[in-house]
């Protein structure tokens, strides 16, 4: 019985390492998972269809510059229902210029975008973006 007892110890314990909460120590430990500081969702204005491909997205501050192309024609994959970029996955807390750019459409952008997290990286910030034509 004991033994049984410490037997299920040891795997919660195992668990709480493996899981990335902490170690018996209270160390913190950080799982290896991409952990990307700005994700955007890019759509036409009027039409509200997905224009992802071919997109730029630049996620900037005073120490990190990050720019994202999306050609998702390479990976077979249908460019009519690609809406999401998202930025690096090192991404960092902090607070953020973000710009999308895409040929036939107007830049958009937005300053002072925080996004938080801890010393393992940064929590998403999920953005909205609807591109206008140009005229």
């Amino acid at each position: 019985m004991v033994q049984q007892i410490m037997y299920r110890t040891c795997l919660h314990a195992l668990f709480v390492v493996a899981s990335g909460c902490g170690s018996l120590t209270g160390d913190r430990v950080c799982l290896a998972l991409p952990r990307p500081a700005i994700q955007v969702d890019v759509r036409d204005s009027a039409s509200n269809a997905p224009i992802a491909h071919r997109a730029s997205l630049i996620v900037q501050n005073r120490t990190v510059y990050d720019s994202t192309y999306r050609d998702v024609s390479a990976l077979g994959l249908d460019t009519l229902q690609f809406s999401v970029i998202t930025s690096s996955s090192n991404g960092l807390p902090g607070t953020y210029d973000v710009r999308v750019r895409h040929a036939n459409y107007r830049l958009w952008q937005q300053s002072g975008v925080r996004v938080g997290g801890d010393d393992c990286g940064a929590d998403v910030v999920k953005l909205a973006v609807r591109l206008q034509p140009t005229l």
